[in-house]
């Protein structure tokens, strides 16, 4: 289905050209000649794009700031439509809340790459949004940010005396940090994501701007700069190749005539997307990690663990190579709980969960799927050697102590465990895992009947 663009402006003229060049690309077309008709075409069906020229008598501003205050289209992207080089016209427009401001006569190969690159943008943050979304509904909320530190901002080019007469100016508008680094400097350092610029302003030279879009280019590609915001500069000579910027990966675009009021504006505008994208992408990777693990002992949940066993079991089935499943139980736990009340209990099974966790491997899995039982997934190793791991806990944790919230005395307990070890060759690849854990619960009952604090191997012939 065709993105649908509206066209704001009284100048019929100006609408009748615009519809030319984007029935041309493939786009839908919708037209208003009045702030007041673009609130109704919005309401009725909210369009994917607005560009704003001419409204009448809502000034434009006026429809953005209506536009921006509305759930509903507070996302569309909103490029304004300017007189050509009115400086005071396009910082107006950026105040107001547009994402981009061209001017006449417009550009058809700038016109078209602005909008493919703010509806991938647009695209991206609703994305993220209804993950967070999701998250909220699971119930994993948390607070907003609160103080934000000066981001970091490097300007990336070959000269850097050309960026000293507008650096300065800038750094009288924002509060930011900034650095000047030459893409062979940016290229050739591997830093950690956690350290790279939140913004690179990529300066497209004049003479040959293509070395500037192939900086832009590998920037984008890199997995520490992949998501720091791209502000490209170009003056007018290189217009053409600006356009090309915005699908290589660059975030907004400043050619032409430089105001540093502009500038400061835009900048201003990526670093507040770029924080809400980067607080978006943790708040979804916090959600899935909450959405995965215990909250009392900090291991993985039945949720994790299941999906892990087959893929362990998969995997083994294709090398041939010998795994275990181990499930683990508290000997007599109930009575803790009576005795001593929950918050010990609590404090028990957090014990023992970190006891087992610290005396398996690295690729070894540990998940707490129970209220007091534990499965542990070791991959790559054989009965004997799985025997002895599973008696090596059962050691660790009959000989630690625990301290619990209002007891004088640390607590004991015992641990029993049941063994079962794949591949089996009569199993299929879809359900060995339920089979293992079967089998493993069997002999995990085994050990409670002969005495508890025990290991127990299945007796089903693997």
């Amino acid at each position: 289905m065709p993105q649908t663009v509206l066209i704001v402006d009284e100048v019929a003229t100006n609408r009748i050209v615009l519809r030319v060049k984007l029935a041309a690309a493939y786009y839908s077309v919708k037209h208003a000649t009045t702030g007041a008709e673009a609130l109704a075409v919005c309401a009725k069906s909210p369009p994917d794009v607005i560009l704003l020229g001419q409204v009448g008598t809502m000034e434009a501003g006026e429809l953005a700031r209506r536009l921006r205050s509305n759930p509903k289209t507070e996302t569309i992207p909103l490029i304004f439509l300017t007189p050509p080089e009115n400086l005071r016209a396009r910082v107006e427009a950026l105040e107001a809340g547009a994402d981009d401001v061209l001017s006449h006569p417009v550009s058809e190969m700038m016109l078209l790459a602005r909008i493919r690159n703010l509806s991938r943008a647009r695209d991206a943050e609703r994305e993220l949004r209804l993950r967070e979304g999701t998250r909220r509904a699971l119930g994993f909320a948390e607070a907003s940010a609160g103080f934000e530190m000066p981001a970091r901002v490097t300007v990336v080019t070959d000269h850097p005396s050309d960026a000293g007469h507008w650096l300065d100016q800038l750094r009288q508008r924002v509060s930011h940090r900034f650095e000047i680094r030459s893409p062979r400097e940016m290229l050739a350092q591997n830093p950690d994501a956690s350290k790279a610029p939140d913004v690179c302003i990529v300066m497209l030279p004049r003479l040959i701007p293509e070395t500037g879009l192939g900086t832009l280019s590998e920037l984008r590609a890199r997995s520490a700069t992949r998501h720091c915001a791209m502000l490209v500069l170009c003056d007018r000579e290189t217009r053409q190749a600006a356009a090309s910027a915005l699908d290589l990966g660059g975030n907004d675009l400043l050619a032409g005539a430089f105001d540093p009021d502009e500038l400061a504006l835009r900048l201003q505008n990526q670093i507040a997307r770029k924080r809400t994208a980067d607080r978006l992408r943790a708040t979804m990777r916090d959600g899935l990690h909450a959405a995965v693990t215990d909250p009392l002992t900090g291991l993985y949940n039945r949720r994790y663990a299941l999906p892990h066993l087959a893929r362990v079991s998969q995997e083994a089935q294709r090398t041939g190579r010998r795994f275990a499943v181990l499930i683990a139980d508290l000997d007599h736990f109930k009575q803790i709980n009576d005795v001593y009340g929950h918050a010990a209990g609590d404090a028990v099974l957090a014990g023992v969960a970190g006891q087992i966790k610290e005396n398996l491997r690295a690729v070894d899995l540990v998940a707490r799927i129970g209220g007091e039982e534990f499965l542990m997934v070791l991959p790559d190793t054989d009965s004997h050697r799985a025997r002895r791991t599973a008696q090596r806990l059962c050691q660790v944790v009959r000989n630690a102590h625990f301290l619990a919230p209002g007891q004088d005395v640390p607590l004991r307990a015992t641990v029993s465990i049941g063994m079962a070890m794949g591949p089996r060759c009569s199993a299929s690849t879809n359900n060995e895992g339920d089979d293992l854990l079967t089998l493993a619960d069997r002999a995990l009952y085994a050990s409670k009947s002969e005495g508890r604090n025990k290991v127990t191997l299945s007796r089903d012939a693997a």
